[in-house]
């Protein structure tokens, strides 16, 4: 029922321009983001009176074709924090490996990884071993998963996890980098700006990292 409802709300044209901007990668419905989420509002609010995290809906909406059944998980994911446990976390990082791209991991690095991390400290010694993987997603997520911490991050794991991969010839490595140090200055420029000015970092990374220091 959720695929033939947001099917009568897509569009073929929207849907190839969709596929097109994500490089071919994934096949569209062609359902834009607003109608999407009035369309998908029901379904996910019968999923949440279970009160549960449900695996096995957010694996079958992954492994539809659709990019958009994968957008119904991840808004559905960010609904169901308050019923995550520690063991999820190796959920998380199945959901990463599998149909990988910036939209789906960089959702999964902010919002899951770094929302459970947060409710499970423990759960950071697992980010070091997540840095020293050779999946590049992976990495990024490493990275990235402080991404919404403000003045929370915690700088010294911060740098020594971009420091690590310093000399990655890898764009969404690079870009990560620059993303979370952008995002940092917010709240500690002079830490930010004095980090990449003392460390050498792939060009992208410190334009992305100083873009709006002046």
């Amino acid at each position: 029922m959720l695929r033939s409802s947001l099917l009568s709300n897509s569009s073929s044209d929207d849907a190839t321009a969709m596929k097109a901007y994500m490089r071919n990668k994934f096949e569209f419905l062609g359902i834009k983001s607003k109608a999407r989420k009035i369309t998908q509002a029901p379904f996910i609010k019968d999923w949440l009176i279970s009160k549960q995290l449900d695996k096995e809906l957010v694996y079958c909406l992954w492994r539809r074709t659709e990019r958009e059944m994968q957008y119904v998980a991840m808004d559905y994911l960010a609904r169901t924090k308050r019923y995550w446990h520690s063991k999820d976390l190796a959920f998380f990082k199945e959901l990463i490996e599998n149909k990988s791209w910036w939209d789906s991991v960089d959702f999964l690095a902010a919002t899951c990884v770094g929302g459970i991390v947060r409710l499970y400290p423990e759960l950071e010694k697992e980010m070091d071993e997540w840095n020293r993987e050779e999946n590049l997603w992976v990495i990024r997520t490493s990275i990235l998963y402080q991404l919404k911490y403000k003045d929370e991050m915690n700088e010294q794991r911060l740098s020594r996890f971009i420091l690590a991969h310093s000399d990655s010839k890898e764009f969404f490595i690079q870009k990560a980098a620059g993303w979370i140090l952008r995002e940092y200055a917010k709240f500690n420029p002079s830490w930010v700006s004095d980090f990449v000015r003392s460390n050498h970092l792939a060009p992208l990374t410190q334009r992305e990292a100083l873009k709006h220091i002046g």
